[in-house]
């Protein structure tokens, strides 16, 4: 007979992303600075920190009308729980990339390192979800820019982020492009 040698099917998607650790970006994990020229918004400060006792506040606008800087305003205008900040940008459309920096930022404003390893975006985001159970504080996540991830690829993340807002210490702040 003929001997054949079967490699099986390809790996899919999901196991290729498993197998690759994502290189974090710190720049993605700082707050720009205001910079001069900026216009100090008091009353919108106000009406955003009324709304930062919900769990997730939604800042839309067209480009350009200063969400960025209001929300860097606001979170200088108070003391508050630490902030954990994230920039996306395209590339952030990998899950893998996506929740890695999430995570980094956290794990950043917690004073800790970001974890490292090879995880897929199940593990990395439920690695986070339980560091953020075992808050004894709150935290405000802040994802600047998230109109760059468009919204059937944010669908994915749906059950991740439900959980992220389930927490009462935690609130998510994004603001986006309308």
């Amino acid at each position: 007979g003929v001997a054949t040698l079967s490699r099986g099917p390809e790996p899919g998607p999901i196991a290729r992303l498993r197998s690759r650790p994502a290189t974090i970006v710190e720049p993605k994990l700082l707050p720009p600075a205001l910079g001069d020229g900026h216009v100090a918004r008091p009353e919108l400060c106000a009406h955003l920190e009324a709304l930062c006792r919900r769990r997730l506040t939604l800042i839309t606008a067209l480009a350009g009308f200063g969400k960025t800087r209001l929300v860097l305003e606001w979170l200088g205008t108070t003391a508050r729980d630490p902030v954990a900040w994230v920039s996306l940008d395209a590339d952030d459309v990998d899950p893998v990339r996506r929740w890695s920096h999430i995570a980094a930022a956290v794990a950043r404003a917690d004073g800790e390192p970001a974890e490292s390893g090879a995880y897929g975006p199940a593990e990395i985001s439920a690695r986070l979800l339980n560091r953020l159970a075992q808050r004894a504080r709150g935290m405000v996540i802040v994802l600047d820019d998230h109109h760059a991830v468009p919204a059937p690829v944010r669908a994915h993340d749906r059950p991740a982020y439900s959980t992220v807002h389930s927490y009462p210490r935690i609130s998510t702040t994004a603001a986006t492009v309308n």
